[in-house]
């Protein structure tokens, strides 16, 4: 059999081999198998795959395509089991191997129609390595910013926090459960300027930067403590931009304990 086409006598449908000779030119790896779940035909890109020609091929079943790994060829053969036994359509994540040795991740999308299924195979291992790495970069970004002394808070563009750091739960005294998802900790505690009086919406370093479109440096926040005591702090802001765009999407805010260094001047 040269291209993917329906086999006589199993498959005979008006159009259906001008259907399959379109399929046999698409960038997808397809094919077909029947009830008795041998394969009846392939396109082009699944030889390539798997590196194995259709004519070697044909009438064979998907254990002979993974003798080395049997409980793949068992998973498929499962999910061939309940698309029988429900027609219609089915999809699902697996990793494979191919006859020489390739590890991938791919997705399996099948689909039943009278006398057979229908199989198309895409590739995913460059998504999921892609995926891998941000993850690790990520992970690493949080644990550099964990160890970081100084707080940090990240808000939205309508100046909701987003994220934060163990420094700003450990300087605000709030966990960031209840920091997140709120107009940050100004909005959660008492807070006072450096006159003592109480600082009021505008009067927030976050709100000050949107209003004059410029980062505040060393905008100091008083914290009242339920004791009477106050924390002061020194807050930083910046836009957050990403590259190639001149409008903001979030700002970050830096937090610094200065108590001592308050109490020090003021004595």
């Amino acid at each position: 059999m040269g291209k993917l086409k329906p086999v006589k006598n199993t498959v005979e449908k008006p159009g259906l081999e001008a259907a399959f000779e379109l399929l046999e030119h698409l960038p997808v790896p397809l094919y077909f198998k029947g009830r008795d779940g041998r394969y009846l035909g392939v396109n082009k890109a699944w030889e390539e795959l798997f590196g194995i020609s259709r004519a070697s091929f044909l009438g064979k079943q998907v254990r002979d395509l993974y003798p080395q790994n049997p409980e793949i060829a068992e998973k498929h053969a499962l999910k061939d089991r309940e698309l029988w036994e429900r027609p219609g359509a089915q999809s699902y994540e697996i990793p494979i191997v191919t006859p020489d040795g390739r590890r991938l991740d791919t997705i399996y999308y099948k689909a039943t129609f009278p006398g057979g299924l229908i199989g198309a195979i895409f590739d995913v291992t460059a998504r999921k390595a892609a995926e891998a790495a941000l993850r690790e970069s990520e992970e690493r970004f949080r644990a550099i910013i964990d160890s970081a002394s100084e707080g940090m808070l990240v808000y939205d563009r309508s100046l909701i926090v987003t994220a934060g750091n163990r420094a700003a739960e450990r300087i605000i005294g709030l966990p960031l459960s209840q920091i997140i998802g709120r107009q940050g900790f100004t909005s959660l505690l008492p807070c006072i300027r450096e006159d003592g009086t109480p600082l009021g919406q505008d009067d927030r370093p976050t709100r000050i930067t949107v209003r004059t479109g410029k980062p505040q440096t060393d905008r100091r926040v008083g914290i009242k403590r339920p004791d009477g005591s106050v924390t002061w702090l020194s807050v930083n802001t910046a836009f957050l931009r990403r590259v190639d765009e001149t409008d903001h999407y979030g700002l970050v805010s830096t937090i610094s304990d200065i108590t001592a260094q308050h109490d020090a001047e003021a004595r």
